[in-house]
């Protein structure tokens, strides 16, 4: 939570006595890098899931509803499928929110 309170320190002076060049540069910089960094993650989920599928023949559109109906069972990858999933879905929503 530190860096939420750093955040609202930041706003509150920006609200009250204005913004500068740098701080606008820095905060550009940051949602870039971390953009970067989600495509990134988002390819490396990409793969693992191509190689999931290759080993179970099951897209993984196939594999959540199955997944989620609970006829797959528990295999150690089913669960790491389901996961890799999750983060897929949380990183492709952190990436469309910064990139409105």
């Amino acid at each position: 939570m530190g860096v939420l309170v750093e955040l609202k320190k930041l706003q509150h002076v920006v609200e009250s006595f204005g913004s500068n060049p740098l701080i606008e540069k820095t905060i550009r910089k940051l949602i870039s890098l971390r953009k970067q960094e989600l495509k990134r993650t988002l390819r490396h989920l990409s793969e693992e899931f191509r190689a999931l599928e290759q080993r179970y023949q099951l897209s993984s559109s196939d594999f959540q509803k199955r997944y989620a109906e609970g006829t797959l069972g528990d295999d150690v990858d089913l669960i790491k499928w389901a996961s890799i999933l999750d983060m897929q879905q949380r990183a492709q929503a952190q990436l469309e929110y910064l990139e409105k």
